[in-house]
């Protein structure tokens, strides 16, 4: 038996855009004082049927908020020296799994009266053809809001309380 007529087609993917990541972007507060501290987290997804590798995150952080350093999480672990501003890598990310990428920012005083706006990016290679370089793909997430409330104090509640030491027995002898 011999084949005869054969197409070999080197394209391994059912996408033609490259679309195979999904990025959503949270914020915990849709309302906030100066000096508060804001948790954003981020969820990138892939909604592929294949591993995705060499992928890329940054945020662009608004001038009204400050980004603290070393509170960057990937996955509940926290990332010391990362930082979201500058970038970095989070790895790959397996077929229909994802990365949740979280980091704490501060509000500045400049920001009284203001809506502070916020998106990430997630930039990757994606090769749809064995012959042609990969594509770079450039994903932004939805945008988060949150308003700056006029006042400038707030009450804060401290979660890391101190405990008071024993007191010692002190006998007296009569």
């Amino acid at each position: 038996m011999r084949i005869t007529k054969t197409t070999f087609n080197d394209v391994f993917s059912n996408d033609a855009n490259g679309s195979i990541i999904k990025v959503e972007k949270y914020v915990d507060k849709k309302c906030a004082s100066v000096f508060e501290i804001l948790t954003y987290t981020i969820i990138v997804t892939n909604t592929s049927r294949y591993k995705t590798g060499n992928i890329f995150f940054k945020d662009y952080i608004s001038k009204y908020i400050e980004f603290i350093n070393n509170t960057v999480k990937v996955n509940g672990i926290i990332k010391r020296g990362l930082d979201p501003q500058q970038g970095f890598y989070i790895g790959r990310i397996d077929a229909s799994c994802k990365k949740i990428i979280s980091f704490k920012s501060v509000v500045l005083p400049n920001s009284a009266h203001r809506i502070i706006k916020n998106s990430a990016n997630i930039y990757y290679y994606y090769k749809c053809n064995l012959d042609k370089f990969p594509t770079r793909i450039s994903i932004e997430s939805n945008r988060v809001y949150t308003n700056v409330n006029k006042i400038v104090f707030k009450q804060l509640n401290i979660s890391n309380t101190l405990k008071a030491p024993k007191k010692s027995k002190r006998y007296i002898k009569k």
